[in-house]
């Protein structure tokens, strides 16, 4: 009878001059066909540590006793801990100190601030939100670029007259490529430099977004 699946087989040690025997010929087919029927008929276990599986299909029941540690899905949320000035008539990118969470290094506090980069192929959602000080004159706009140049989305409204305004901006981008992009712009045109509040203003906004939502 085979060992396996109940145990690991162990074969006689074997000296120098020994016959090889029918029995120990059948010992090890039984050992053979045990294991070759075990895979191609799904009874065979899995029990070693760290294993990868490519792809898993399960068609009945399955009992996991240990945890299962399933991949982070990338995303990041920035915001800035100080006022960011913004000159008049001029588009200017905003930068981001502070992370609520990254949880794969998109972003990086030290090296462009401003950038939230794709690190990953796929669908990503993207979005903004600005918070404006109060003023009467001109009015405001803030744009989502991917790679500097290329212009994702755009939104603009006119100056609030009785309190700070907030803009929120959102957008979709599927990136085949790991080093893509994207920043926040804003613009204003009241005529002297207007003001963008820090992580906590009185909308509570100015943050800075992305997750990807599928492959």
């Amino acid at each position: 009878m085979p060992s396996y699946p109940t145990s690991v087989w162990v074969p006689t040690t074997k000296a120098t001059g020994d016959t090889l025997q029918a029995a120990h010929v059948n010992d090890a087919q039984d050992e053979i066909v045990a294991i070759e029927g075990g895979i191609r008929n799904g009874t065979a276990p899995v029990n070693s540590s760290n294993s990868t599986v490519a792809n898993l299909s399960v068609t009945g029941g399955s009992t996991f006793a240990g945890a299962v540690v399933m991949p982070r899905r990338p995303s990041v949320e920035v915001t800035h801990s100080t006022i960011q000035g913004i000159a008049n008539d001029a588009h200017t990118v905003l930068s981001w100190d502070t992370e609520s969470y990254d949880s794969t290094a998109l972003h990086s506090t030290a090296t462009n601030p401003s950038r939230i980069t794709l690190t990953s192929s796929g669908l990503w959602s993207l979005g903004a939100s600005i918070d404006w000080n109060q003023n009467s004159s001109g009015f405001r706009t803030m744009r989502l670029l991917l790679n500097g140049t290329t212009l994702l989305n755009v939104a603009t409204q006119n100056a609030s007259t009785a309190t700070a305004g907030g803009q929120t901006l959102t957008a979709q981008r599927q990136t085949a490529s790991t080093t893509d992009y994207v920043e926040v712009q804003g613009y204003q045109n009241s005529g002297s430099t207007a003001s963008i509040s820090s992580g906590g203003g009185n909308f509570g906004m100015s943050k800075f977004w992305a997750i990807r939502v599928s492959d």
